[in-house]
């Protein structure tokens, strides 16, 4: 059960996220992030939007999910590095068996936690010590949101430390009923980054003119702010609404409003 401090605290988070303009995902993003972490003692939190390219191939142990995009709370070069190999080593058939616990669930609302999923003795492992032993990760807790039969947006926080420091039921009580209720800020994360309808990611130049896009600025504003020529604005626009398959700015926005499909 929570505790109305822990409860005041949650809707106090809803309120100050709602207050973020579309054009400042990312600071939005940072602002709930770091007050989770901080809501169930984690130390460090990431997002992913994982997208499933395929399925059906029992070689690979996540039934076609990838990562499509993924964002550091606190970013280094270790971390970046780690996402990199993990990713070759799921394409070469080897995951860490968490995630492929979690995508087993694939399409209902989840918060899990990996110490839960996995034997203690996978903490022994070559993989285990060489992806999360080094960094003193002890646990992780999952809250994957479904927007789309084959995309999701999902939460991660990590606990580091000493082993022992693992999660609690708390921590998913906790995350349930903060993170439930945010599937339309979710739906705004894949979006902005071009993963739940874009055939691919958008560059960080991209992005970059999209939030320029999502405010009242004309291409020569948004050019003079960006240093940009204002061919290179349009060019970029153009491309953004193919990618979203919209036919000009104005359905961009509706597509970011939730007013069409």
């Amino acid at each position: 059960m929570l505790n109305e401090a822990s409860r005041q605290h949650i809707h106090e988070i809803w309120d100050r996220l709602s207050e973020f303009g579309a054009q400042h995902i990312d600071e939005a993003l940072e602002y709930v992030l770091r007050e989770l972490v901080a809501l169930i003692g984690a130390q460090h939190g990431y997002w992913l939007g994982s997208v499933r390219l395929s399925e059906g191939d029992e070689s690979d142990p996540a039934n076609g999910w990838r990562a499509r995009a993924v964002w550091y709370l606190d970013s280094t070069p270790e971390r970046e590095a780690r996402y990199k190999q993990l990713s070759r080593r799921l394409d070469n058939g080897e995951a860490n068996p968490s995630i492929v616990a979690n995508v087993r669930e694939a399409g209902r609302f989840r918060v899990n936690i990996r110490s839960e999923y996995i034997p203690p003795e996978w903490y022994e492992s070559e993989f285990y010590k060489k992806f999360y032993g080094k960094s003193g990760i002890q646990d992780v807790a999952y809250v994957a949101t479904p927007l789309a039969p084959d995309a999701e947006s999902w939460f991660c926080f990590e606990r580091i430390g000493s082993p022992g420091i693992r999660y609690d039921n708390e921590a998913r009580v906790l995350l349930d009923y903060a993170v439930r209720p945010m599937r339309w800020f979710h739906r705004q994360l894949l979006l902005h980054r071009g993963v739940l309808i874009a055939d691919e990611p958008f560059t960080p130049s991209e992005r970059r003119v999209l939030n320029a896009l999502l405010t009242d600025k004309t291409e020569q504003q948004i050019a003079e702010e960006l240093g940009l020529t204002p061919t290179t604005v349009h060019t970029y626009s153009t491309r953004i609404c193919r990618k979203f398959n919209v036919r000009r700015r104005a359905g961009l926005t509706a597509l970011w409003l939730g007013q069409t499909e």
